[in-house]
């Protein structure tokens, strides 16, 4: 085997490990997915374990452990620099994060520990490792490049250039702490009652049912454009950068209505401010994104970040921006960071480094084979099961007919997406299929759209700009003559976030899609992820046997060849 990097995001939320060999990823998985702790924070032991065994290698095999933060970098200037600038109310801040702070200056040795790992350890950039995990994936020979995040060590935003020779920095273009519209965005999630750094999505389904206008003199005030690509905050409305969990100042809350409550019911105000929100995030990405193109006249852009999530802001840079390409690593979040640590590792090392190729999918993490599903289902009472040689045609009649399908596949999807491995899958043609996702089965709010997942030579029919979207991290317009026949795939905008499906990329997935096209008509089906409200996206037979019956969902299929029911089939 040759040169062996393991990548960890492990110092924050969405802790993950990534294993690179020679230059190619070859597994990658969230911690959450196996502690079944939603954006845990815990060190990714397990994750960890999980690369080791796919490669069937130990510890010491490792040549290098790669983590995509410098703990120093970060605690000098947060809490030893900006926090005595911003003193006396951020030394309470500073106090109390202290543990924080003394874990993150003893990680060298906390990992060594952990791990009994004896070989080369590295702490890389933040930002850096969040271009990596873009660029290298991505097909591009030559890329602009733009990571966009709440916060790194000392960074929100950073842009640079990407080319065959590796990934450079424009250092007098970086955005720092406290200025972050990924913060900003936080603040406002806890503002409308929601959890930040958890639940930022539903500030994004949320803002079409608002008017932008009603606040933007306000957030026009609080957010400062500037020239070169570049922004700033007017600090007196904002209370984040001084005091834990507070986010908004009095003058800010002198001029809006009280925080509301988590069960308090969502008025137009709130809608209004969700959309203010959406809409100014999307100005500082335009902004952004304007400026670095005219200094690199690069047609192809890669985005990475938690803000690079944001699918109705990147489909408004695609149609409105000077970019004709952009590519989104699927794990732009946190997670991510250890794919593009390991990477960057790995081109920093190597002699003569060669990419490995574009990335169509991103299912890097573990399989199930025909006995471990067996198992699982063997020690749940009350299923019965049938297996087939092909289930996609059985499968597709049952979603025509209006019933609820757990889809399970191949390898786990890395990232927040389920792109047809751990998906729950619906009729698309109605909203009553939406709505009973949303509220029956998922057990979250009524205005949260659900995605589409479409056949890719289909797309130019349903989108407005047949954009190509593997991930469901570009949004698109559905065509008015398609609205009333796929109505629950279309928010109430008229936008679609979609998957765009190629058979060579989940030939089984495309199968079923296809096979439910042959009876409907409509190419498309509803996809979300298979996952109960508040836990993870299941990853082994058995989170996938829990979920089912714990919910309504009708049936559950194992690799395109068992189908699970609620003593409705009988056992074969």
């Amino acid at each position: 085997m040759g040169l062996l990097v393991i990548g960890l995001n492990s110092l924050g939320h969405d802790t993950s490990a990534a294993i690179v060999v020679d230059g190619k990823l070859l597994f990658a998985v969230e911690e959450e997915r196996i502690n079944r702790k939603k954006h845990t924070t815990e060190f990714p032991v397990n994750a960890i374990r999980e690369c080791l065994d796919f490669v069937k290698s130990g510890i010491d095999d490792v040549d290098i452990i790669a983590v995509g933060f410098k703990p120093y970098r970060y605690v000098k200037h947060k809490y030893l620099e900006y926090s005595l600038q911003a003193f006396p109310k951020a030394n309470k801040l500073m106090l109390d994060e202290m543990p924080k702070v003394k874990l993150f200056l003893s990680n060298e040795s906390y990992i060594r520990e952990k791990l009994g790992y004896k070989n080369e350890l590295q702490f890389l950039s933040h930002h850096t490792c969040h271009m990596a995990s873009t660029f290298f994936m991505s097909s591009f020979h030559k890329a602009a490049l733009l990571s966009i995040d709440g916060l790194g060590e000392i960074e929100s935003s950073v842009t640079g250039i990407g080319n065959e020779c590796g990934i450079s920095i424009f250092e007098e273009d970086k955005i720092e702490y406290p200025v972050s519209i990924g913060l900003l965005y936080a603040a406002v999630t806890a503002y409308l009652g929601f959890r930040p750094f958890y639940d930022e999505q539903k500030i994004m389904g949320l803002a079409p049912y608002g008017d932008p206008n009603t606040y933007m003199e306000l957030f026009r005030k609080m957010v400062i454009f500037e020239a070169n690509g570049r922004y700033s905050f007017d600090n007196s409305y904002l209370a984040f950068p001084f005091e834990r969990n507070t986010w908004f100042s009095e003058k800010f809350l002198d001029k809006m209505e009280p925080f509301r409550k988590p069960d308090e019911p969502l008025s137009d105000h709130h809608k209004n401010v969700a959309a203010v929100t959406q809409k100014i995030t999307e100005d500082i990405i335009l902004h952004m994104a304007t400026h670095l193109y005219k200094k690199v006249e690069i047609k192809d852009l890669c985005m990475a970040g938690g803000v690079a999530l944001n699918c109705v802001a990147n489909g408004r840079l695609l149609k409105k921006g000077p970019f004709e390409n952009i590519y989104v690593q699927p794990g732009s979040n946190d997670a991510g960071v250890a794919i593009g640590a390991a990477l960057l590792s790995y081109y920093k090392k190597a002699d003569n480094p060669r990419r490995k190729g574009h990335a169509l999918g991103s299912y890097w993490g573990p399989e199930y084979g025909k006995q471990n599903i067996l198992n699982a289902l063997k020690r749940t009472s009350g299923l019965t099961y049938k297996e087939y040689e092909d289930a996609a045609p059985i499968a597709a009649k049952y979603l025509a007919e209006g019933k609820i399908i757990s889809w399970f596949s191949g390898r786990m999807e890395f990232g927040p997406r389920a792109l047809g491995n751990r998906s729950i899958l619906a009729n698309p043609i109605s909203n009553k299929y939406k709505d009973y996702l949303n509220m029956e089965i998922k057990k979250r709010e009524w205005w949260r759209p659900l995605c589409p997942s479409i056949l890719f030579e289909a797309r130019a029919d349903y989108l407005e700009d047949a954009i190509e979207s593997p991930f469901m991290i570009l949004m698109d317009y559905v065509k008015k003559d398609k609205i009333s026949r796929v109505e629950g795939i279309v928010h109430v905008d008229g936008t679609a976030r979609p998957q765009t499906l190629r058979r060579e990329c989940n030939p089984i997935f495309y199968h079923l899609i296809e096979e439910f096209y042959k009876i409907t008509g409509e190419p498309v089906l509803l996809n979300t992820s298979q996952n109960r409200n508040f836990e993870p996206i299941v990853m082994t037979p058995e989170d996938a046997v829990g979920c089912f019956i714990d919910t309504k969902i009708d049936y559950l299929v194992f690799n395109n060849q068992i189908i699970v029911s609620k003593n409705s089939i009988k056992e074969s």
